[in-house]
């Protein structure tokens, strides 16, 4: 109904013009005004070819009759005082799909589909899931009605077997990873006041339940740095506190594997990796160069240090 209305009221004004060519133009004109067409600045150019002007509702009757006459037909053009109105009409489909689209890729996108588990602790999947579920993290609940951060928090508090546990969206997914945890009778006998770093890196992720962090994700550190010290201010009193905190730390080394024999990156990470025993590697690479009669494999890995007390 509001099509019609459109049409009939606000776009009289509309004007389409056309460039007709084809043989004996006087028959296609006659016919035209014969069915009631108004044709309007009617220019012949030649004896072929002619320009003329209708009305938007007798457009589409005489581009139909130039058709079932055999004569090509082209519009050129648009005018008229109401043409906006028409542009307006035209897009609009396109403005509300456009619209609905965007709004449904929003509604979707922030669906939970699924979990996928990476790491070490991925061997307690299931009670990790338990875990989630229990939070109210299920298929399709909305990523963004969670904290991320506490739910990491509550995973670790509920699991003394993990160490570490990360949760990020990927797509429609949300990716748990974790780490297990490697009992240390000295840095869980509840005594500890300060957390150390062990290794040079950069840290990954710090969660501090009790004391204060000196640190955040991204600091880089070096060995023996102080990462958590054992205090906390209350009402500007300072108060000595033994520490619980994790810390995880990616560190990098490099190792050298010298060969007689080319091609042989793949034993030059397997190399670094017996070296680092059950450390999670989480990037490496090879570079070989030759000296002389032999090859040096130089391998640089990232792998992920955790160390909490507590």
């Amino acid at each position: 109904m509001w099509k019609n209305k459109v049409d009939r009221k606000n776009l009289n004004g509309v004007k389409e013009t056309y460039v007709v060519e084809g043989l004996n133009l006087d028959r296609l004109i006659n016919t035209a005004k014969n069915r009631g067409l108004t044709l309007e600045n009617l220019k012949k150019c030649s004896n072929r070819k002619l320009f003329v002007s209708l009305s938007l509702q007798d457009s589409k009757k005489f581009f139909a009759l130039s058709k079932e006459l055999c004569y090509n037909i082209k519009k050129i053009r648009q005018s008229g005082k109401t043409l906006f109105i028409l542009k307006a009409y035209q897009r609009l489909g396109i403005m509300v799909g456009a619209i609905i689209f965007m709004l449904s890729t929003c509604f979707f996108s922030d669906l939970i589909y699924g979990f996928s588990f990476s790491g070490s602790g991925g061997v307690y999947q299931s009670q990790v899931l338990y875990c989630l579920n229990q939070m109210g993290v299920k298929q399709y609940a909305r990523f963004s009605s969670f904290n991320f951060e506490k739910i990491e928090d509550e995973i670790l508090a509920k699991n003394k077997n993990l160490s570490f546990v990360s949760i990020t969206k990927v797509g429609n997914r949300l990716n748990i990873e974790s780490s297990l945890a490697v009992d240390s009778v000295d840095r869980l006998n509840g005594n500890v006041y300060s957390l150390v770093s062990e290794v040079d890196g950069v840290v990954e992720k710090i969660n501090v339940y009790r004391g204060t962090a000196l640190v955040k994700n991204g600091d880089a550190v070096k060995k023996g740095d102080l990462l958590v010290d054992g205090y906390m201010t209350i009402k500007e009193q300072v108060v000595k506190i033994n520490v619980l905190a994790s810390v995880s730390i990616i560190a990098n080394e490099q190792f050298l594997f010298t060969s007689n024999l080319d091609n042989q990156e793949e034993q030059a990470f397997l190399l670094a990796k017996a070296n680092l025993l059950d450390k999670e590697i989480v990037e490496y690479s090879v570079i070989k160069t030759q000296n002389e009669n032999q090859f040096e494999y130089i391998t640089n890995v990232k792998y992920r240090y955790l160390i909490y007390v507590g």
